[in-house]
């Protein structure tokens, strides 16, 4: 008989370890419990110790999705619960960035489980759609002149000289040395094919580099690198769009702000906005 995909993706997280979100809990001095979890595919919460091995697996790499991690943090809630006979107390989830987002879904997906969510600085309009957005590099630009002028017009002029480098003999490997650069998450760019997808854009006019997000150029590298196409219609899909007591918290100098709930949704989907909160 065939699995389904949640009942696949059990299967190997019973028999990887390492696959479900690794958590760690302190006790609060007014008798709560913080509990801190890592996403499955990040940091340690990677199965078989490497993530290269791991999106190269296309079995695998399907686990990486918004449903399943939505349903590790369902079943640590329970887990905790029953091992510290706390039943009946109540849980709120939170997180910031993308996982403010993941903290919204989770309140929609399982309104039974949660009570509640915060979400910093959540790029809701970010996620799950095809049309680019491009409020971010406006904020990060504006932060950086604000801050120091000097340092600002440096950063806008020096992209001409890194390209001007870039396209010498090796000029790539050089700025990588010069800079120390790191390789992209595999987790995250397989995140953004199956359902994320973070269309950001630059405009003209800010100290970063003009791009523009350019879909049919998107899904024939996620079609290249794991033989998937994103899905975009999948958070209307997935969550609708009925939600409850949710705060919604903004650092309107956080790049991802823009992208944010700014303006309360309803009694009890509400928000607060700190002018110079990051």
């Amino acid at each position: 008989m065939a699995m389904t995909m949640s009942q696949d993706c059990a299967l190997v997280s019973r028999s990887i370890n390492t696959l479900l979100v690794l958590c760690s809990g302190a006790r609060l001095s007014l008798g709560n419990v913080l509990t801190l979890c890592s996403h499955r595919f990040y940091g340690q919460s990677i199965p078989f110790g490497d993530i290269e091995k791991v999106m190269a697996d296309k079995q695998v790499r399907a686990c990486l999705t918004i449903e399943q991690s939505l349903e590790d943090y369902k079943n640590i809630i329970l887990s905790f619960k029953s091992n510290m006979s706390a039943h009946h107390s109540p849980a709120v989830v939170f997180g910031t960035g993308y996982s403010g987002a993941l903290a919204t879904y989770f309140r929609i997906k399982y309104p039974d489980v949660t009570i509640g969510a915060l979400a910093s600085s959540a790029p809701m309009f970010l996620t799950g759609t095809s049309n680019p957005r491009d409020s971010y590099c406006p904020i990060v630009s504006k932060y950086f002149e604000d801050f120091n002028r000097t340092c600002y017009q440096i950063i806008k002029d020096s992209w001409k000289k890194l390209d001007d480098i870039a396209s010498q003999i090796e000029g790539i490997t050089r700025l990588s040395h010069l800079f120390k650069t790191c390789r992209f998450p595999s987790s995250i760019s397989g995140a953004r094919c199956n359902e994320i997808i973070f269309p950001v854009s630059c405009g003209s006019g800010t100290m970063l580099p003009p791009e523009e997000f350019n879909l049919t150029t998107f899904e024939i590298d996620c079609q290249s690198r794991y033989s998937v196409m994103p899905n975009l219609n999948f958070l209307e899909t997935y969550f609708g769009n009925k939600v409850s007591n949710v705060i919604f918290f903004n650092g309107l100098r956080d790049p991802f702000s823009g992208e944010g709930i700014l303006e309360n949704l309803s009694e009890s989907v509400v928000v607060i906005n700190t002018t110079k909160g990051i």
